[in-house]
């Protein structure tokens, strides 16, 4: 009697074990296969990592590649009142446009990742893209801004900085 309790104990913990061995493994395999895309940051990440480079002054630079993480290839800058269908047609896939067709105060950004679906954040106008940052692609690399003081002639804080130039696509 002593025995057959001893092999059912064994066996008991055995199974335990292997189920737990399984589990693990499962959790490993999701997390090898997951997607590896980025996702935009939250607007408030945005904005703050925007509206520092602006407090730093004219000629301060902002990378969003540094603040963007994941797998990405291109980040678009959308202005005020572009429509719905030139983001589709500049992103090559339907995105969440954020009703930026019929708001002022607001940029639209937009991630399109390796693999997957684009992503959308809205970046409130108090630190605002002028229109040489507007209506662009920016590849992996080139998505920074350099900050400038706003004048009637040249309204927006941020245009692209002298090193996207290559990496940056107009958006028509």
């Amino acid at each position: 009697m002593v025995g057959r309790a001893t092999v059912k104990l064994a066996f008991d913990r055995l199974h335990t074990s292997l189920l737990r061995l399984l589990s693990t493994l499962c959790v490993l395999v999701a997390i090898g296969c997951a997607d590896p895309s980025a996702v935009l940051p939250s607007a408030d990440v945005l904005h703050s990592a925007l509206s520092a480079a602006v407090k730093r002054g004219p000629g301060a630079i902002v990378s969003l590649d540094s603040v963007i993480g994941g797998d990405w290839r291109t980040l678009y800058v959308f202005g005020p009142y572009t429509p719905s269908t030139t983001i589709d047609r500049c992103v090559g896939m339907r995105v969440n446009h954020r009703d930026i067709d019929a708001r002022d105060g607001i940029n639209l950004l937009v991630l399109k990742p390796a693999k997957g679906r684009a992503s959308s954040v809205v970046v409130a106008r108090d630190v605002d893209f002028g229109p040489e940052a507007v209506g662009r692609a920016y590849s992996r690399g080139a998505a920074s801004f350099a900050v400038r003081l706003p004048s009637p002639q040249a309204w927006g804080h941020l245009v692209p900085a002298s090193g996207a130039m290559p990496g940056m696509t107009r958006c028509n």
